[in-house]
């Protein structure tokens, strides 16, 4: 029996593993990252809370006086 052909070079094991090591750790340091960014976060910090007129006004978005 004659021998396999060589695989390509996407379905090689080796490649393959570090790519998705990679990736995986990619992904793990930005959700980690938004995660810690998130509790620094608090709701008056906001850009939009600090608007002259609140959401809950029955005149929003009139402008008071």
């Amino acid at each position: 029996m004659s021998e396999l052909p060589a695989l390509p070079v996407t379905f090689r094991p080796s490649r393959t593993r570090a790519v998705l090591l990679t990736a995986g750790l990619a992904i793990f340091v930005v959700i980690t990252t938004v995660a810690m960014l998130l509790e620094q976060l608090t709701p008056g910090r906001s850009s939009a809370s600090s608007s002259p007129v609140p959401f809950s006004s029955p005149c929003w978005p009139c402008s008071p006086g």
